[in-house]
């Protein structure tokens, strides 16, 4: 392998690291020997201790790193590799590669095992395969992070609107095939266009990130709750009946109540209003669930603001 072929992402990219961590001298020299001239930039450990030093102080593309060795032993570097460097890919060398240690070895995080004296052939193979899936890992969080970028609204971190819909769409469907009911809240900061106009815009964004805070404080994990736009939000709840959702919506305008009035950066109540509709007896399609559940909003706000209707 060139050099070149030793860089992540090509002759452009910066030198791939490695650490190797082994308590025999000549087994560190060999094989920083051999990954050096592939063109890896190579760092040694004499023992578990060094390699997790070091694998705190610099990101580490791959550690190879033997399993047997005194105090601080290979599993507990896989382990603690992991912890510190998730991204890592770890690769062990054994001179006793039992099924028994390469399987607690795997289980601890490593990707594969090198014998303790391997040919550069093989030593090439095994490292640009932890690169790959280095590699692979990498793409598939960016893809992840992304995705999920473009689901959310960014000042709340909730779903936002046009993803709630997908997820609308697709609980209906679930609960007319179920035959469980789905609750629908709808939610909006009392006299919102007052504090922007009084307190700024910033003040604002505190407020909503307050709500989005005791939204999905207050809701289950299988709940879905959403930024429908502006001042207003929307919880889904799955198998839950009005009645339920009534008792939902209630302490969700408690607990706006309670972290506005405690919070240094608010300092006075802010109340939510929220209407609450139900399948199946409120509506036959998502979009007439939406409309019944915007007319109880509207209902709570006529009733005094700061209630569930």
């Amino acid at each position: 392998m060139s050099e070149e072929q030793g860089r992540e992402g090509g002759a452009t990219g910066p030198r791939a690291r490695i650490l190797v961590v082994d308590d025999e001298p000549a087994v560190r020299h060999f094989l920083k020997m051999l990954l050096a001239r592939m063109g890896y930039e190579v760092d040694t450990a004499s023992g578990g201790a060094e390699g997790l030093s070091l694998v705190a102080q610099t990101p580490y593309d791959v550690v190879l790193t033997d399993l047997l060795m005194p105090r601080v032993d290979g599993l507990e570097v896989i382990r603690r590799t992991k912890e510190i460097s998730p991204e890592t890919e770890i690769v062990i060398i054994t001179g006793y590669p039992s099924s028994e240690t390469i399987v607690a070895a795997t289980r601890a995080g490593a990707v594969d095992y090198l014998p303790k004296s391997p040919d550069a052939e093989h030593l090439a193979v095994l490292v640009e395969k932890a690169m790959e899936i280095r590699s692979l890992k990498r793409k598939a969080a960016e893809r992840d992070f992304y995705l999920r970028m473009a689901q959310m609204d960014g000042l709340t971190e909730l779903f936002n609107h046009r993803t709630f819909h997908g997820f609308l769409e697709r609980e209906f469907a679930r609960a007319k095939r179920s035959g469980k009911p789905l609750s629908l809240l709808f939610a909006d900061v009392d006299d919102f266009k007052e504090f922007n106009s009084f307190k700024g815009h910033l003040f604002g964004d505190r407020v909503l990130k307050l709500v989005a805070g005791a939204m999905k404080e207050n809701c289950r994990t299988y709940d879905i709750v959403a930024r429908y736009g502006g001042d207003e939000f929307a919880v889904l709840a799955p198998e839950t009946p009005k009645n339920g959702g009534c008792v939902l919506g209630e302490r969700i305008v408690r607990a706006m109540t309670e972290r506005s009035l405690s919070s240094p950066e608010i300092g006075h109540s802010v109340t939510l209003s929220i209407g609450v509709a139900a399948f199946p007896e409120d509506a036959e399609s998502p979009e007439q669930l939406l409309q019944q559940a915007d007319v109880a909003l509207y209902a709570a706000k006529a009733q005094g603001k700061g209630r569930v209707a």
